[in-house]
């Protein structure tokens, strides 16, 4: 939504670039979110609770 705001404030127009970048935008954080998770089960699976597996998961991804 930032990035959308940004292109609107800014006056330019929404053409196919923006419309691809915004696709990739999309593509990278699921793909980011994808591997958070998988961190999380990791830790998970060495004994941190549900809480601590997800901060640490999240941090280490940063």
């Amino acid at each position: 939504m930032g990035a959308y705001f940004g292109q609107k404030i800014m006056g330019l127009e929404n053409n196919i670039y923006f419309q691809i970048a915004l696709i990739m935008l999309v593509g990278l954080l699921a793909k980011n979110a994808i591997l958070i998770i998988e961190f999380a089960v990791q830790r998970r699976h060495h004994g941190e609770t549900i809480v601590e597996s997800a901060v640490n998961a999240a941090r280490r991804r940063d």
